[in-house]
């Protein structure tokens, strides 16, 4: 599912997004959006599971 939604950037935000798409890394800034969020989203899954396993071993 694809939502449609209009988001601000900061310049270097954008700067670098348009960089991953020239170089032919990501087809859209909104596709190197994207794979950032569901990037962090993994991470901070990790971390949690990480500090779930710390406290409770």
């Amino acid at each position: 599912m694809t939502v449609k939604q209009s988001t601000s950037f900061t310049d270097e935000a954008f700067s670098y997004a348009q960089n991953l798409v020239e170089s032919g890394e990501f087809g859209s800034g909104s596709a190197a959006a994207s794979a950032a969020l569901i990037h962090l989203r993994e991470q901070r899954a990790r971390e949690a599971a990480f500090m779930e396993a710390a406290i409770h071993p």
